[in-house]
């Protein structure tokens, strides 16, 4: 037995075990939450919503989509006839240059919701926006 127990009541001894196993509840407790937290977090992970870039049809396909903060959108080229990109029309996002054949995928990150309307910059005269 500890020395702190030594010369202890039995009512005292009893009282400092329950203590300890209180503690010792609250710890576990506290370790156990620690290691099923981040796997919360991950079971919650990121989506990714591909779009395609139709070179083809000049489109964006699908043209509208709905996503969660965190989630990622990826445009994937489809076609290698014309040069395209995806910019966003408030500039939350801008895959660049119009090329041809590349994919580029935008995060949304938590605080990020909203509408975004974006376009091909080329292509937005012949109807291809999202």
């Amino acid at each position: 037995m500890p020395d702190v127990f030594r010369g202890a009541s039995s009512a005292q001894r009893t009282t400092g075990l329950q203590e300890r196993h209180v503690i010792s509840n609250s710890m576990r407790r506290a370790l156990v939450l620690c290691l099923v937290l981040p796997l919360l977090c991950m079971s919650a992970a990121a989506e990714t919503v591909i779009i395609s870039v139709d070179s083809t049809n000049l489109r964006f396909t699908p043209s509208e989509v709905t996503i969660t903060e965190g989630d990622e959108v990826r445009f994937f080229w489809s076609g290698q006839a014309l040069p395209h990109n995806a910019v966003a029309k408030d500039g939350f996002f801008d895959t660049g240059e119009p090329e041809r054949a590349v994919d580029h995928t935008v995060e949304f990150p938590v605080g990020t919701n909203g509408t975004y309307d974006f376009v091909c910059e080329p292509h937005e005269s012949v109807g291809m926006v999202g």
